[in-house]
């Protein structure tokens, strides 16, 4: 993986590569939330995806990646992908299993190999779609608790200064995480225990100095379970657009990015259907 400029930002590949980088190509891509293990919601946006002629979808994660063995949305949704003619790239959250993420064989771009179509972004990795340079940043703190290590949680779902220097300095157009920087004003209804909250403040405070060394356009993160979008002044001329995603069924999930522009609409509904199907939940 690389978080040096002076590297190719297509080529972060680490030892242990089993397979060919994945076509990563178009002027739009789909960026979705959370799925949370949701099979429905991650065919629904993927067809969407490409019915609108999308042909990357981007996940900031909880999609539940489960573990080796599991029944595995990760299988169910690579089917839609090759049916579909689409590639999912999911930048983890902390509803996903990272024992499975990182013994996953690499593939030639230094992405986690999670099926054919489906790929898991280390942290610190860099890739471009049609001259937009992307980077990652997933993982959060599990504020609701820590149930059973490997099953629940993974200590290696925080963020740590490391990653941060892993995705170096060079600037970025946008960049994908799974929890929010901090600044970016949020609730979550819930009152979790202080050393969580500690441990998650400092998570989001390495976000912000990762938006602050990289100045992306765009942020694009989830956890929250709500839409929102926020306007992060980053110094005197740099101010980065947050687009936090909702979860699965709401409002707000799935969007579209306008690869020429950076513009951003919301994925339009399936014909006959919609994606407005309840009111958001809470974090998780």
């Amino acid at each position: 993986m690389t978080g040096e400029s002076s590297r190719n930002p297509q080529s972060f590949a680490a030892p242990g590569r089993r397979r060919e980088r994945l076509d990563l190509s178009g002027t739009q891509v789909v960026v979705a939330g959370d799925w949370h293990g949701s099979r429905t919601a991650g065919r629904d946006v993927i067809e969407r995806a490409a019915t609108g002629g999308s042909r990357v979808v981007l996940h900031i994660g909880d999609l539940n990646v489960p573990a080796l063995g599991a029944p595995s949305i990760t299988k169910a949704l690579d089917r839609a992908c090759a049916r579909t003619g689409v590639v999912l790239l999911v930048s983890p959250g902390n509803h996903d299993n990272w024992d499975r993420i990182d013994a996953a064989p690499l593939d030639d771009a230094g992405m986690h190999v999670l099926g054919r179509n489906v790929r898991a972004l280390p942290r610190g990795a860099r890739f471009e779609i049609a001259g937009r340079r992307f980077g990652a940043l997933g993982g959060a703190v599990s504020v609701l608790g820590r149930l059973i290590r490997g099953e629940t949680w993974w200590p290696q779902e925080a963020i740590t200064d490391e990653h941060v220097r892993l995705l170096g300095t060079a600037p970025l157009d946008v960049l994908l995480t799974h929890d929010a920087p901090a600044g970016v004003p949020l609730s979550s209804g819930y009152d979790p225990p202080a050393d969580l909250v500690a441990e998650a403040d400092e998570l989001r405070a390495r976000l912000l100095r990762a938006v602050q060394i990289t100045r992306p356009r765009l942020v694009f993160c989830g956890h929250w379970h709500t839409r929102r979008i926020y306007d992060q002044r980053v110094d005197d001329e740099t101010t980065t657009t947050v687009h936090v995603l909702n979860r699965e069924h709401t409002v707000g999930n799935a969007i579209l990015l306008d690869l020429t522009t950076l513009d951003v609409a919301p994925l339009p509904a399936a014909a006959g259907g919609s994606n407005d199907l309840h009111a958001p939940h809470q974090l998780g």
